[in-house]
Parts: C-alpha cells; sequence; structure tokens
C-alpha cells in the first residue's frame, strides 16, 4: 500500500500511532476553517452541542472555550481519536462539561431533538449514507437547530 493510500485511510478511520498522529495534524489543519465557522455562529450557550466526528479534539476544545455553560458531546468511530479528544479535553470531560463516545453518525445515540448545534468538520465525506446520515442528525437537533457542515474541499 502507498504512503498516500495509507494516509487516505488513516483520515476516513485513524487507528493505532499513526492514526494518533494523523489526528493531531488535523487539529492544525483545520484550525482556519473551524475558527471562520465557529466565528459565525450565534446560538443559546446553554444547550447540548454535538460535535460528529470528533478526530483529534479541537473542535471539542473550542467549542467549551466558546461555551462554557453548554454540555458538548463528541463521537467519532475511531476509538483511537475518542481517546485523543478526550486527553485533549481531559478537564472538560473530568467535570462533565464534554461526554465523549465512540460510535456513527449514521446511528446516533441521542435522542430526539436534544441538540441545538450540530458539527461536522471535514468529515462529512466520511460519512457511510449522507442523505440518510444527515436525516438522523436532524433527528437530533431541536426544532430550529443547525448543521453546520465545515468542509475546505
Amino acid at each position: 500500500m502507498s504512503d498516500r493510500s495509507e494516509h487516505r485511510k488513516q483520515c476516513g478511520n485513524p487507528v493505532g500511532e499513526a492514526g494518533v498522529e494523523v489526528g493531531k495534524r488535523m487539529n492544525v489543519h483545520h484550525e482556519p476553517l473551524r475558527e471562520w465557522g465557529l466565528s459565525n455562529l450565534e446560538i443559546n450557550p446553554e444547550l447540548n452541542i454535538l460535535d460528529i466526528g470528533c478526530g483529534g479534539g479541537h473542535a471539542v476544545k473550542r467549542l467549551h472555550e466558546l461555551y462554557p455553560a453548554a454540555k458538548i458531546s463528541g463521537i467519532d468511530h475511531s476509538p483511537d481519536m475518542v481517546e485523543l479528544t478526550r486527553e485533549v479535553n481531559a478537564q472538560a470531560v473530568e467535570e462533565g462539561a464534554v461526554d465523549l463516545l465512540v460510535g456513527s453518525v449514521s446511528k446516533l445515540p441521542f435522542p430526539d431533538e436534544y441538540f441545538e448545534l450540530a458539527v461536522a468538520m471535514e468529515t462529512v465525506y466520511f460519512w457511510p449514507e449522507i442523505a440518510s446520515d444527515i436525516i438522523e442528525v436532524h433527528r437530533t437537533l431541536l426544532p430550529g437547530g443547525i448543521l453546520l457542515i465545515l468542509q475546505a474541499s
């Protein structure tokens, strides 16, 4: 397998040491897009927020900085990325402000009408079935809730 195809595979499902390194690079690479997207939000800062594909954990961290009274949930199908997100957000996790789960956007383990905001940063092209996955995210959003898809390419 070429280095390029291995890198693509790791981006879609980061595992092991190589996956953790990919997650750390994603944190840096996604920062400008993350800052632009999150700076344009106007939401109630005390509600529930979901980060779909929480990856390296910096989006969860930034959401917690912007909305410290919110309950933030992160989900990723890679256990290694959930662990990295947990490390990056250790204090917020310990305080109960952040909850992290291994799971799929295709079957979110959250109740209907729970989140005011769901964020998907550079992940939607990895979703198994984009149309039905968007419907699944919509199920978890409050009426008037926002699905923010941030995608540079």
